[in-house]
C-alpha cells in the first residue's frame, strides 16, 4: 500500500478490519516517523481513525525485510571489504540511523583491527562534516639534499635489497623544499631550486605612497625660505618625518644622498651576486636622501612633480615613498610607518608645528632643534 497506510483504499481497509484479531497486517521494511504503518509497529492498543474516532486495534502486526535497499548484514558485508576511512550515515530514520551505527561499532570493537577502525558520523540536515585523508607524495630526492641523506643513511646489503635504519634517515637538512610541477614532486635544496626546477625565488619590494597635502608647510622664517633649495627642503620634510617616527621606533635614522654609497653599494653588488635574488626595480626609486626605519623601511621625498600645481610653492615634493622587502614582520613596520607619516599631514598636526615654532620664536629658545643624522635617534615624547 503506498504513503505508509496514510491514505488511500488500504487505510480504509485498514480502519474497518483492524479491531479483529482475525485479521492482521505486514510491514514490510522501512516505515517514515509520524505515519501509521510507523506506529503501528509499538503494537499500539487503539489507533485514530481518519475522521478522528477512535477504535481499538486487535489485527495481528509483523514487521519483515522486504526492501530495495540493502539491510544491515549487507550493510555491514559491504563497509567490511572497503575498509573506509570513514562512514557517514545520511539517509534513513533517526532512531534506525543510530541504531545502525551503534551495531557497527559494536561490530568493529569485537572483529576489526585496532589499527584501522573508521569514525561514523550521522549528521544532522544541514550540518557540516569535515573529512581529513591522509595524502602520499612520491617525490625524487635530488642534488645535495639525496647526498645529505645518502651519507647519513646506514646501508647494509642484504642481497639485492638495501635496508635502511629507522634512526639513519632522520631529519632533511635544513632550507629543504617540497616542490611540484607539472604533477611530478621533488625534494631539492633551497639554494638547488633553479637547477632542478623552472622556480625562481624573488624580493618583493613594496611601496605604498604618502600624498602631501597642498596647504602643508614646514615653519621656517621668510629669510631661510627664500636661500633654501630643493636639497634643504628635503632634510627638513626627512628630518620631521623622523621626529614623529622616532615617537614609536626606536631606531630611526636619517641619511642624506652623499652618504648612502658604501653600504649601499655593497648591497646591491651582493644582491647583483645572487642569481635567486631579484629586485624588481620601482620607477623613480634614485637614490636620494632617506629616512631609515628600523634598518627595514625607508621613507624617501619625491621630486617627481615639483611642477605640480597640487604642490605646495613653498615646499617642492608631491608625496613621501615608504618601501620595504615584503615579510610578515616588515609589513606590520611598514603600516605603522604610515599611519605616523599620514598624522603627519593632518590638521592638528599642523597646528602643533606652527604653535611651537610660535612659542621658540617668542621665548627666543636656545636654538633651532636639529635632527641627528646618521646616526641612531632618542624618542621625542610629545
Amino acid at each position: 500500500s503506498p504513503g505508509f497506510l496514510q491514505s488511500g483504499v488500504s487505510r480504509q481497509l485498514f480502519e474497518s478490519w483492524c479491531d479483529s484479531e482475525k485479521n492482521g497486517v505486514v510491514i514490510a521494511g522501512y516505515t517514515i516517523e509520524g505515519t501509521l504503518a510507523h506506529d503501528l509497529l509499538s503494537n499500539p492498543s487503539e489507533i485514530k481513525c481518519l475522521d478522528n474516532k477512535i477504535k481499538p486495534r486487535r489485527c495481528q502486526i509483523e514487521n519483515i525485510s522486504f526492501s530495495a535497499h540493502v539491510d544491515y548484514t549487507q550493510n555491514k558485508s559491504f563497509i567490511r571489504s572497503v575498509m573506509p576511512d570513514y562512514i557517514i550515515l545520511v539517509h534513513g530514520e533517526r532512531s534506525q540511523m543510530r541504531k545502525l551505527k551503534g551495531g557497527l561499532e559494536a561490530e568493529m570493537k569485537k572483529s576489526w583491527s585496532t589499527s584501522h577502525r573508521p569514525s561514523i558520523a550521522t549528521p544532522e540536515n544541514g550540518v557540516k562534516v569535515k573529512l581529513r585523508f591522509r595524502k602520499n607524495i612520491v617525490a625524487d630526492v635530488l642534488g645535495s639534499v639525496a647526498e645529505a641523506i645518502t651519507q647519513s643513511v646506514a646501508a647494509v646489503d642484504s642481497g639485492s635489497s638495501l635496508q635502511l635504519s629507522r634512526e639513519s634517515v632522520g631529519v632533511l637538512p635544513a632550507r629543504t623544499l617540497l616542490i611540484t610541477e607539472n604533477f611530478t614532486s621533488k625534494v631539492v635544496a633551497a639554494s638547488e631550486i633553479a637547477q632542478h626546477s623552472s622556480f625562481r625565488f624573488c624580493n618583493i619590494w613594496q611601496r605604498i605612497v604618502v600624498p602631501i597635502p597642498k596647504g602643508f608647510s614646514i615653519p621656517v622664517s621668510s629669510l631661510e625660505t627664500k636661500t633654501m633649495s630643493a636639497v634643504d627642503w628635503e632634510v627638513k620634510l626627512l628630518s620631521l618625518a623622523a621626529s614623529y617616527l622616532e615617537e614609536v621606533f626606536d631606531n630611526v635614522q636619517v641619511l642624506l644622498s652623499g652618504e648612502l654609497g658604501g653600504e649601499e653599494g655593497v648591497e646591491k653588488k651582493q644582491r647583483e651576486e645572487n642569481d635567486v635574488a631579484v629586485r624588481v626595480k620601482l620607477e623613480g626609486s634614485e637614490e636620494s636622501s632617506k629616512v631609515v626605519v628600523e634598518d627595514v623601511v625607508t621613507v624617501s621625498a619625491n621630486r617627481s612633480s615639483i611642477n605640480s600645481p597640487a604642490v605646495s610653492s613653498a615646499l617642492p615634493f608631491s608625496h613621501l615613498s615608504v618601501e620595504w622587502r615584503a615579510s610578515p614582520l616588515v609589513d606590520t613596520i611598514a603600516d605603522s610607518a604610515v599611519g605616523i607619516l599620514l598624522q603627519l599631514f593632518s590638521t592638528t598636526s599642523q597646528l602643533r608645528l606652527h604653535q611651537f615654532a610660535a612659542t621658540t620664536s617668542m621665548g627666543h629658545a636656545h636654538g633651532t632643534r636639529k635632527a641627528a643624522i646618521g646616526k641612531k635617534r632618542k624618542p621625542i615624547i610629545s
